[in-house]
């Protein structure tokens, strides 16, 4: 299928935009914990999970590593179970957002985990999602040197057609996207020039981030 970007929107920075859709919402954050980033998003004030405290009504995070898990519990987040988002048999809060940001591409049976949160829906529930978006401007520039750079956690990628062809495949239906690029302590000449020619040319930006919902 062919897909065109020209209509789809773009937003410099992913976090801001999570944040605005779960302001005063009950929300379920999977993959809260971001691992192996913890200690050092928590740091620097870029860890999404003690940001999306300051904002929703109510808020549970869920995550697959136990250490990290621990290390937060330990901090004063007591708002975090340990879980596996394929095998969540029931939703730890009746959630009006559930975000799963940063955690699809780590996953071997992607589909599998989409389902599974299909199952907990309600035709009122929005699914976020973002994930890397495999055209950027970043993987091209890798390729033109002939070499690839992943996040060693990483098993699948996206780009926003097949997104949406995954999505669909759950269930699931995309009703808004977003281009867009992850928060960052400094932003430097190339990141802001990337920026620039992604207002552009959306389709070379960083990130891509869904908003879904359940196809009755």
């Amino acid at each position: 299928m062919l897909y065109s970007h020209r209509d789809l929107k773009f937003a410099p920075e992913r976090d801001r935009l999570i944040l605005d859709l779960c302001r005063d919402r009950r929300v379920l954050h999977i993959g809260a914990a971001d691992s192996p980033f913890t200690e050092q998003k928590l740091r620097a004030g870029l860890l999404l999970h003690a940001r999306l405290r300051e904002v929703s009504r109510e808020l549970c995070g869920v995550d697959l590593d136990r250490q990290a898990v621990e290390w937060l519990r330990d901090r004063g987040f007591d708002d975090l179970v340990y879980a596996d988002v394929t095998r969540m048999d029931e939703m730890p809060l009746a959630a009006e957002v559930i975000v799963f940001g940063e955690t699809l591409e780590h996953l071997g049976d992607p589909a599998g985990a989409l389902r599974s949160l299909r199952e907990l829906m309600t035709d009122e529930t929005r699914l976020v999602i973002s994930t890397p978006n495999l055209p950027s401007l970043y993987f091209f520039a890798q390729l033109l040197q002939h070499r690839e750079t992943h996040h060693p956690d990483h098993v699948v990628g996206f780009s926003y057609g097949l997104l949406v062809q995954l999505a669909a495949s759950c269930g699931l239906e995309v009703t808004d996207l977003w281009f867009t690029f992850l928060d960052r302590e400094r932003i430097g000449f190339k990141d802001k020039l990337w920026r620039t020619l992604s207002r552009r040319w959306k389709g070379l930006a960083e990130t891509l981030l869904a908003i879904c919902r359940r196809r009755p």
